[in-house]
């Protein structure tokens, strides 16, 4: 742990020079540092498109057609009595509506894409990332000892031993960069599943809309 302390802070003051992992790791752990942010961020942003959709009790949609039935039953006028049960009964359906598209969210894009991503894959790939960079630090900082103490064949053994460690390591980030391609086309066909889901349920809303209204305009 120290000879790693020591080691990150020489590298960091340029007293040491640091090996380069190759081009497609250094792209790769960027991907992965940001893919966890970029990933959260865009959950956060649908569960809270879809946070009134699934409130605690009645959504809003349930509290305004509940409102409404409460209306039609405090005046004589039939044609007034008529329009609130019918605004009533297209913002419950709306509601039971919402609530439907939110399983399909949390079912189809959610558990299938996102936890799956930031929980199972990509928690692996940064913890192998985060790996290599230890053993970086070790080959490095033992491959100086070696070379300060060329006669010592402890330190020519550790540092061999090292090098093979970080080898083994670069060996497995790669084959982790190997999957990045299944997890392009699963993001796609999460986002595009997340996109028919919205449009079938504005769709949906829209001929509630259109259906129950019009009998509330002929009335």
């Amino acid at each position: 742990m120290f000879r790693r302390l020591k080691q990150n802070v020489m590298v960091k003051l340029d007293m040491a020079k640091q090996t380069e992992f190759p081009d497609n790791v250094t792209r790769s752990i960027t991907f992965c540092e940001q893919s966890k942010s970029d990933v959260t961020a865009i959950v956060k942003a649908v569960e809270s498109m879809i946070s009134n959709f699934k409130a605690v009790g009645m959504t809003p949609a349930d509290s305004i057609a509940n409102i409404c039935s409460g209306l039609a039953v405090k005046t004589n006028n039939e044609k007034f009595n008529k329009v609130m049960k019918n605004v009533e009964k297209t913002l419950a359906e709306i509601a039971k509506t919402e609530r439907s598209t939110v399983k399909q969210i949390e079912t189809k894009f959610f558990e299938c894409w996102s936890k799956k991503w930031l929980e199972q894959i990509l928690i692996v790939y940064l913890d192998d990332i985060n790996q290599l960079k230890k053993r970086r630090l070790d080959k490095d900082g033992l491959a100086q000892s070696a070379n300060k103490y060329p006669d010592d064949e402890t330190k020519q053994q550790k540092s061999k031993e090292a090098d093979l460690h970080y080898e083994e390591q670069l060996m497995k980030v790669q084959q982790n960069i190997q999957e990045f391609p299944a997890h392009y086309k699963k993001t796609t066909e999460a986002i595009r599943e997340l996109m028919h889901i919205l449009a079938d349920h504005f769709d949906r809303c829209e001929n509630i809309t259109a259906d129950r209204l019009k009998y509330a305009k002929n009335g």
